[in-house]
Formats: structure tokens, sequence, C-alpha cells
């Protein structure tokens, strides 16, 4: 049998008076009861993107907050769009330094045995406006018969 992966690894720095408050949302997603209250409003989290995290925090994700630095990983099963929650949350609360106007992350789907379409990946680019999600091989190949054909096949 085959063991599918998603897995992504990536850093943002954050402002100095910003760490308490995150130290506080990451602490409070460890919880059994990880209740929404006024102080995630400091991270930039809404009640309903929490209670998505909560629901979708049996993920695999793991944060690991060093001085000011947040490292987010999904090593076996990660799941980007809570990733990409907590990420614009920060972007959007201003709790990443000063010169952060957006932040970009890459994914693979990869699988422990060699099985055909097993294997892909993707980004996620996070604007204090948007989250977007790019298949790249999917959208590659669309562009590519776009240009050769005038339309995707």
């Amino acid at each position: 049998m085959a063991n599918n992966y998603l897995q992504f690894s990536f850093c943002v720095a954050l402002k100095p008076e910003s760490v308490p408050a995150v130290a506080s949302m990451l602490k409070l997603l460890e919880t059994d009861e990880p209740l929404w209250d006024e102080s995630l409003a400091q991270v930039g989290i809404t009640s309903n993107e929490w209670d998505f995290l909560v629901e979708e925090e049996t993920s695999g994700n793991s944060y690991n907050l060093e001085n000011t630095e947040l490292w987010i990983h999904g090593d076996e099963c990660g799941n980007v769009e809570s990733a990409a929650v907590i990420v614009h949350g920060l972007l959007t609360s201003h709790c990443l330094v000063d010169t952060t106007t957006h932040v970009l992350f890459t994914w693979a789907a990869t699988c422990s045995k060699m099985l055909v379409a097993e294997f892909c990946g993707g980004a996620v680019l996070i604007t204090p406006h948007s989250i977007h999600y790019q298949d790249c091989a999917e959208t590659w190949a669309d562009k590519v018969l776009t240009q050769e054909f005038g339309e995707a096949q």
C-alpha cells in the first residue's frame, strides 16, 4: 500500500511586539477545546476563520515560534488552506515585519511508491487582500496549450 504526503515548509518574520499574541494563538490551537476569543483579533483571525482552523488543525501542520520567526510546516499530511488562513491573518493585522507585502510558499504532493498521477505540487500567494492557490502542473499545461493551439485542450 502506498502512502500519500502533502508537504510544505516556510517561515514568516514577525514584529517583536506581535510575538506574544502569536504565541497565545498557537497555544490556544493546542488546547482540547480551542474556543475563539477577542485576543485572536490581534492576529487577524475572525471567529469564522478560527472555526475553520480548529476543524482543520487535525491536518498535521506544525507551528514553531523561535524568537521573531514563525516556521510553518506540513511534514506528512499538511493543510495548505489552514496555513494560508493563519498567514493571511498575520499579514492583514500587521503582525509581520513591515517589509512583508505578500507571502509565497510552495507545496508538494508525493507518494511513497511510484504510482501514476500521484505526484504534483503548487503554490500559495497571500496578499493583504486575498489568498491565491495555484496547481503548478495543470495551470502550466493550460498556458502552454493555449499558446500553441489557441485554447487549452
